[in-house]
C-alpha cells in the first residue's frame, strides 16, 4: 500500500502535527489502492478462524463469561482520534462489559479490512468509502455501528463573509482555499463542485493552497484573500485555534454522509454476536462521557497516545472529539427523535446517497480509486445490534461524567 501524501504536516502551537495520523480515521484520508489488490490479499470468509472465544477462568462485573476480541483500527498507530476507545479503557467499561481486547494497527480501513477477512481479528473500524469499495470488490461484510454521522470534510467562510450558504450562486468564481493540492478535502470538494456543474479554472472559479495552519492560513482566510475554505473538522479547530472567526456552510447532504464506522463478516457476526454487542456498548458509554465531558475526554486520549498530540493543548483536542462524536451523534441525545439513545444506529438511505455522489462525480483517492458501480447498501448495513448495544443507563454515564 503506498503511502498517502495527502496527510502531511501542519504547524499547530509550535509544534509539529502528523495530519497521517489526525486524519487516518476519515472517511477520503485512508483508502489507498484497491483495484484487483484487495482481492488477491484476502482470504475466503470460509478461511476466516474464530477470534473470539469465552473465558471459563474469567468473568465480567456483570457475571457473564469474558470475551476476548482482536480489534483492527484503521489508523497507522494508537492516536487521540480514537477518544472514545481510551475513555472506554481508562474508565474500565470493556472490562465491566467483560470484553478482554486487544487492538492491532494494519495502518489504514482497506488493511483492516483485508487484515479480517484474512482470519485475524474479529471487528474492523472502517470509513464508508472502504466499505463500499469493498464490498464492490465482491467481498461480504457487515456493518454494525457507525460511530459518528457525518462526513470528515468540508467548507467554511470567515464570520464576516457574505456567504451564508453552499450553493451555485456563491461559489461560481470564487477562490477556495485548501490546505494543499493532495488534501483529503480536495476529492470532496470536486465533487460537490461537480454536482453544482462548476470545476476549477471555469468561470473564475480558483483553489489556491494555504496550508492546514499557522499565520499565512490565518491570514489567507481573514484578510479575504479567500473566499470559501474547504478542510477537514480538525483542520477547522487548527483555524479557530489561531484565532480565525469561522462560518460552517457545508452543505447538508455532504453532513450527513456515513462517517467512520464498525465493520466484521458474516461468519463472525453469527458467531460472536453477544461479545460484539458487549464491545460497541462499551463504545457507546464512552460516547456518552464524551459528550458530557469533552475536556476529561481529550486528557484520557492524550494520555493514551501521547505521541499523536505533540504540540496540541487539551482544548484543540477537545474541540476535535466534539466535532467528531458529539455533533456527529447529537441525533441520539435529542428527546423525541427517532433515533433517541440509539447511538451506532446507520441510515441506509445516507449510505445510498454517499455512493450515488461518489459515482455520480467520480470522487477518487489520489491513486485514482472511485466507487464505478452501486451496491446493495441494504446488504451492508445491519442494525441489529443497536437495541442491546444501548442497554444501559445514559443518566449515569453523563452523572460520571459530571463528577470527573
Amino acid at each position: 500500500m503506498a503511502a498517502d501524501p495527502r496527510l502531511g504536516g501542519g504547524v499547530v502551537a509550535g509544534g509539529r502535527v502528523s495530519r497521517r495520523t489526525l486524519l487516518a480515521w476519515s472517511s477520503a484520508g485512508v483508502v489507498g489502492v484497491l483495484g484487483g489488490g484487495l482481492l488477491a490479499a484476502c482470504g475466503g470468509d470460509d478461511e476466516a478462524e474464530n477470534p473470539i472465544a469465552p473465558d471459563d477462568e474469567g468473568s465480567s462485573s456483570g457475571g457473564g463469561s469474558t470475551a476476548r476480541v482482536v480489534e483492527l483500527l484503521s489508523t497507522p498507530g494508537p492516536t487521540f482520534t480514537n477518544g472514545p476507545g481510551a475513555v472506554a479503557e481508562e474508565l474500565g467499561f470493556y472490562r465491566d462489559e467483560g470484553i478482554e481486547l486487544s487492538i492491532e494497527y494494519p495502518g489504514n480501513s482497506i488493511r483492516a479490512l483485508q487484515t479480517l477477512v484474512g482470519g485475524t481479528g474479529t471487528i474492523a473500524s472502517a470509513d464508508s468509502f472502504a466499505l463500499l469499495v469493498a464490498v464492490a470488490e465482491e467481498l461480504d461484510f457487515r456493518s454494525v455501528y457507525l460511530g459518528a454521522r457525518g462526513y470528515a470534510f468540508g467548507f467554511a467562510v470567515n464570520g464576516s463573509s457574505p456567504i451564508e450558504e453552499w450553493s451555485e450562486e456563491t461559489v461560481r468564481g470564487a477562490r477556495i482555499g485548501i490546505t494543499d493540492f493532495a488534501g483529503g478535502e480536495v476529492p470532496v470538494l470536486r465533487g460537490a463542485l461537480a454536482r453544482m456543474g462548476l470545476a476549477e479554472g471555469e468561470d473564475g472559479l480558483e483553489l489556491v493552497a494555504i496550508g492546514a495552519g499557522g499565520p499565512e492560513t490565518a491570514d489567507a482566510i481573514e484578510s479575504g484573500d479567500v473566499d470559501i475554505v474547504a478542510a477537514s473538522i480538525f483542520d477547522f479547530e487548527i483555524f479557530r485555534a489561531a484565532g480565525v472567526d469561522l462560518r460552517v456552510i457545508t452543505p447538508g447532504y455532504i453532513q450527513s454522509f456515513p462517517g467512520h464506522g464498525y465493520a466484521t463478516t458474516p461468519d463472525l457476526l453469527e458467531g460472536n454476536r453477544d461479545a460484539l454487542v458487549r464491545l460497541l456498548r462499551a463504545k457507546a458509554k464512552a460516547t456518552v462521557f464524551l459528550r458530557a465531558n469533552p475536556r476529561a475526554a481529550a486528557e484520557m486520549a492524550i494520555a493514551a497516545a501521547p505521541a499523536s498530540a505533540e504540540g496540541l493543548d487539551v482544548e484543540l483536542v477537545a474541540g476535535f472529539l466534539e466535532g467528531a462524536y458529539a455533533a456527529g451523534n447529537a441525533f441520539a441525545f435529542e428527546e423525541g427523535n427517532a433515533d433517541f439513545h440509539s447511538l451506532g444506529v446507520q441510515d441506509p438511505e445516507a449510505f445510498d446517497d454517499f455512493q450515488k455522489f461518489l459515482i455520480e462525480t467520480g470522487s477518487a483517492d489520489d491513486d485514482g480509486t472511485t466507487l464505478s458501480a452501486e451496491v446493495d447498501v441494504e446488504s451492508i448495513i445491519d442494525n441489529s445490534l443497536v437495541e442491546e448495544i444501548n442497554d444501559f443507563d445514559y443518566a449515569e454515564i453523563e452523572a460520571l461524567a459530571e463528577r470527573s
